[in-house]
């Protein structure tokens, strides 16, 4: 993988995409990081899923500091008068930018976003997390809402994509 100054990311890398961008992430992420990184990451294999694991906060560190720009009013006034303008503050990549430009939700997140700090953008739009969440399964609202109240995603079929045939669960 690699971070949006197109350095592998790996571990023995893994300190070297912060250390590079306008603000540094934690020394405690990166330790957590190495761990993860030797452990082999099974859990790649999820279907749906993209872990927030230390390689991936690096990757998405400027998307997620835009996302936590829109806490503030003043913030949210500006993206809302000129998003691309306003995106040009952070380093994000073309990738980032244009998940962010076209509400992608699921793209942000494969981007390294972070799924709570994506619903501040969410909430900027006045879009209900219930709406996004539908959008990042891939579902209509009323049929997640169903799915959420009648106990969740059921797990025969969707635990790990190497049980996948033909890309279906």
């Amino acid at each position: 993988m690699n971070c949006h100054h197109g350095k592998n990311i790996g571990e023995e890398n893994l300190g070297d995409c912060a250390a590079n961008t306008k603000r540094t992430a934690s020394p405690e992420c990166h330790k957590l990081g190495e761990h993860v990184w030797m452990s082999g990451k099974s859990y790649k294999d999820i279907p749906g899923t993209y872990v927030f694991d230390a390689a991936h906060s690096c990757q998405g560190y400027e998307l997620n500091m835009f996302m936590m720009s829109l806490i503030k009013s003043e913030n949210r006034t500006a993206f809302k008068a000129d998003e691309a303008g306003y995106l040009t503050q952070f380093s994000l990549t073309d990738a980032q930018t244009d998940a962010v430009l076209k509400r992608d939700w699921n793209g942000m997140l494969e981007e390294g976003g972070n799924v709570y700090y994506t619903l501040k953008l969410a909430a900027t739009d006045g879009t209900p997390y219930e709406a996004a969440y539908a959008a990042m399964a891939g579902m209509e609202r009323s049929k997640l809402r169903a799915m959420m109240i009648s106990g969740g995603r059921p797990p025969e079929g969707n635990q790990y994509l190497s049980d996948w045939k033909d890309g279906k669960p």
